[in-house]
């Protein structure tokens, strides 16, 4: 399909892909639980896979073979499957961070709620996802005490530093709400005062999350999209390609 689009749209299907609006896993809008049958990579003789990644991050145990930069506050992983061009990861996330710096002190305050980036490009070591062909980056958890991270899924030969901001920012978002998700259940299980309000709240951001309150799904989304309008009229994109996120908050019946 993206072989076919007009040249007109593709630039703003890029950016909405990078913001994750289109829906990747199970939690649409760029954000995943690790599946319990996630595919897993082999390296030297451990098995890293989706569903223990994040813990081992947590933990400051990274997986074997994955080179790791430290930059401007995000702890970039790199591939460690063979063949990955893990240069073309470093070049192009550090250019989409320094991009972060022209956004407004919000947007940046909450992209850095992402810490880890990791790098999970297509290969035969991670096995075939294919729901997250043209997403740029997902964020992705496995239980509601251990922080999540930035899994990049797209190639970043193919990609642009703009897209890596994007994302950032689209998916912080869903950090957010998996920040507060982790400091609600510690706080249940301390044992509190409010124990009740903080039910009722986590009541209400795991119902946004998992989209059985479509209201707030779909108004998360609304904020998001707005978002990316004004990324996209910062990073100076060409205005034209504007119409079709335009298009889209309109189709979705986002308030102006």
């Amino acid at each position: 399909m993206m072989g076919t689009q007009r040249p007109l749209v593709r630039i703003a299907f890029l950016l909405v892909m990078a913001l994750g609006l289109t829906g990747a896993g199970g939690d649409a809008m760029g954000q995943e639980k690790a599946p319990s049958s996630s595919p897993a990579a082999k390296t030297g003789g451990s098995i890293h896979s989706d569903n223990s990644l994040a813990q081992q991050l947590h933990a400051g145990r990274l997986p074997k073979g994955a080179p790791v930069e430290e930059y401007k506050d995000f702890i970039l992983v790199g591939s460690w499957f063979k063949k990955a061009k893990n240069k073309s990861f470093f070049r192009t996330v550090k250019k989409g961070i320094d991009m972060l710096e022209r956004l407004p002190p919000a947007m940046v305050d909450r992209a850095h709620l992402i810490k880890h980036i990791v790098y999970l490009p297509p290969s035969p070591e991670r096995g075939k996802v294919g729901h997250l062909a043209n997403i740029v980056g997902v964020f992705t958890h496995e239980n509601d005490e251990t922080p999540g991270y930035l899994a990049i899924y797209k190639d970043m030969r193919f990609s642009a530093p703009y897209l890596i901001a994007a994302s950032i920012v689209g998916n912080s978002h869903h950090a957010a709400d998996h920040e507060e998700i982790r400091y609600l259940t510690r706080r249940l299980k301390g044992g509190n005062d409010d124990e009740t309000d903080h039910q009722a709240r986590l009541a209400r951001i795991k119902a946004k999350v998992d989209q059985s309150d479509k209201k707030a799904f779909l108004a998360q989304k609304c904020v998001i999209m707005r978002e990316s309008l004004e990324i996209y009229r910062i990073f100076k994109i060409d205005p034209k390609h504007a119409k079709t996120l335009l298009r889209e908050l309109r189709n979705r019946n986002c308030p102006s």
